[in-house]
C-alpha cells in the first residue's frame, strides 16, 4: 500500500489502539517498536509496530504494517486505513436502505436526511445532559456544543449512507477495582444515549402494536426517549423514502464499551407512523419548562385592553403552526397588538401546557417584540 503524497499515515496510538479492538494483544515494546500477538488457524503471528510518527522511515513502516494486516485479515488497504484513522473516534452510520437509486437520492431529500440527523443527536445531547419527553427552542449550551463540534464522515459505496464521527480521549485504566466509577466524555454519552434510546424506541414500537397502551412510551423517557428523537427518526424514514432505516454503532478502539451497549438498530418503513404517534403522545403529556415561543401574533381577546388580555400566537418551532394561548398584562398586551398591527413576531417565554387539548404558555415573562 502507497499513501498518496498528502495523506499522512495514522499516528502510532491509533494504530495499536485499532490492533487491540480486533483481538491483538500488545507482547512487549522498546523506544522505537511495539509487538502485538494473535493466534490464526492455530498459528501464533507476531506484528512490528513502529512507534515513532517523526522517523524517516514511518511512512514506509507503516505500508507495510497495512500490507501484512492485508494479507492477515482479508480486508483492503482502504478499509484499513479507514478503521484505524477513525480508532480514536465514536463512528455511527446511520444508512438509508431500499429507497435509494444505487446510493443516490435528490438534493431534495438529502438535505433533509442530514438536517434529520442533525436533529437526532441533538435530541441525544440534550438527554444526555436531563432525560426529558421534550426539548423546546432553548437547548441546553453542552448540546449544542456538541453539534458543533461533531462531523461528518466520508460516505460509502452502496445504499444512501450518512456517516457521524465524534472524537473520544483514550481511556487510561488507573483503579480495575472500581469500574463504571469515572463518568464518560460527554461526547461517548451521546453516543451511549443514542444507541439506547433508538435500542428503546424498537421495542417500544413492537410493545404499543400489541397493547396500543402509552405507558411504555412515558417510562422510555427515563432511556433517552423523547418526542424530538421519534420525530427525528420518522423524518429519517421519510427523507430517505426507504425501506428501512439502519443505525450502526462502531465504538472508539481507544476507549471499550461494555459488552451490553448496543451495536445495531433498524427501523422499517411501517415504523414511521408509530414514531410520529409517539413523538405526540410524548407532546400532549408534557409540561415544557423554560419554553420560548417565538412566531406572529395570530388574534387578541380582551374586553379591556388597557388592563391586558389573551394572545394567540402562532408557534414556529418546534410544531410550525401550532397555536398557543398566552394571558398577557397590560403593557406587554399593547405591545403584542402593535406587533400584531405592524405583522412583527414577538417572543415569551414561560411553561408550555395542554388544557383541554389547547396548548397554552403559563407564568409568561421576558416578553418582547422581535424586529
Amino acid at each position: 500500500m502507497t499513501l498518496a503524497d498528502e495523506d499522512e499515515a495514522p499516528p502510532p496510538p491509533a494504530v495499536s489502539a485499532y490492533l487491540r479492538s480486533v483481538g491483538w494483544v500488545p507482547v512487549d515494546a522498546d523506544a522505537s517498536w511495539a509487538r502485538f500477538r494473535n493466534t490464526f488457524a492455530g498459528e501464533e503471528v507476531i506484528l512490528e509496530v513502529p512507534l515513532r510518527a517523526h522517523a524517516p522511515d514511518y511512512r514506509r513502516r507503516f505500508a507495510e504494517l497495512i500490507a501484512d494486516l492485508r494479507r492477515i485479515e482479508r480486508r483492503t488497504a482502504e478499509q484499513l486505513l479507514r478503521d484505524i484513522r477513525s480508532s480514536s473516534s465514536d463512528v455511527i452510520k446511520i444508512r438509508l436502505r431500499g429507497g435509494a437509486d444505487g446510493g443516490r437520492i435528490s438534493l431534495e431529500h438529502g438535505a433533509r436526511a442530514f438536517q434529520r440527523t442533525r436533529d437526532l443527536l441533538l435530541a441525544a445531547a440534550c438527554a444526555a445532559v436531563e432525560t426529558r419527553p421534550v426539548y423546546s427552542r432553548r437547548k441546553p449550551d453542552l448540546a449544542m456544543d456538541y453539534v458543533h463540534r461533531t462531523r461528518f464522515g466520508p460516505t460509502e459505496a452502496g445504499s444512501f449512507v450518512i456517516t457521524v464521527e465524534s472524537i473520544v480521549p483514550p481511556q487510561i485504566v488507573t483503579q480495575p477495582e472500581l469500574p463504571g466509577m469515572e463518568p464518560e466524555p460527554f461526547d461517548r454519552a451521546v453516543g451511549l444515549v443514542l444507541a439506547r434510546a433508538t435500542t428503546v424506541a424498537r421495542r417500544i414500537i413492537d410493545e404499543v402494536s400489541m397493547t396500543s397502551s402509552s405507558t411504555p412510551i412515558v417510562a422510555g423517557v427515563e432511556h433517552g426517549l423523547s418526542s424530538n428523537l421519534c420525530d427525528a427518526l420518522a423524518g429519517l424514514i421519510e427523507a430517505g423514502l426507504s425501506q428501512s432505516v439502519e443505525l450502526r454503532f462502531r465504538w472508539a478502539a481507544a476507549r471499550p464499551t461494555a459488552a451490553d451497549v448496543p451495536r445495531e438498530v433498524i427501523f422499517e418503513s411501517e415504523t414511521a407512523p408509530f414514531l410520529s404517534e409517539m413523538a405526540r403522545t410524548l407532546r400532549e403529556r408534557s409540561t415544557i419548562a423554560e419554553f420560548e415561543l417565538v412566531g406572529p401574533v395570530y388574534k387578541l381577546t380582551s374586553p379591556a385592553p388597557g388592563a391586558g388580555g389573551e394572545i394567540t400566537v402562532a408557534m414556529t418551532d418546534p410544531w410550525p403552526g401550532r397555536k398557543v394561548r398566552v394571558e398577557l398584562p397590560g403593557q406587554a398586551y399593547q405591545q403584542a397588538t402593535s406587533a400584531h398591527g405592524a405583522g412583527q413576531w414577538i417572543s415569551v417565554e414561560g411553561e408550555l401546557v395542554h388544557q383541554g387539548g389547547l396548548l397554552v404558555l403559563q407564568n409568561p415573562r421576558n416578553f418582547r417584540v422581535l424586529t
